[in-house]
């Protein structure tokens, strides 16, 4: 889930695993648990973008336009898919 701050800006991200281990608890999450988030442009070519989020070391990137609004998100299997296509499809 990207978390946003106040002005729509992208701050990182909760990984569904942290949010479902604290469901049960209904509390708040704790800033800690926010994950850094790659940023990619729109017009980013695709092994560009997966390089950069092998360096973040996430699979999740946020897709800004070009005014570096949040324009989506993608993530590493959606680059993946579009540069090798799907198993067995060929």
């Amino acid at each position: 889930f990207p978390v946003m701050d106040r002005e729509q800006r992208i701050l990182g991200y909760l990984h569904v695993k942290d949010a479902l281990d604290a469901m049960p608890r209904d509390v708040p999450f704790p800033v800690s648990a926010m994950r850094p988030i790659a940023r990619v442009r729109a017009a980013t070519p695709l092994d560009d973008a997966l390089t950069a989020m092998r360096r973040s070391r996430t699979h999740l990137a946020a897709v800004l336009d070009e005014n570096g609004k949040l324009a989506g998100m993608v993530t590493m299997e959606d680059v993946l898919r579009e540069l090798v296509g799907r198993p067995g499809s060929r």
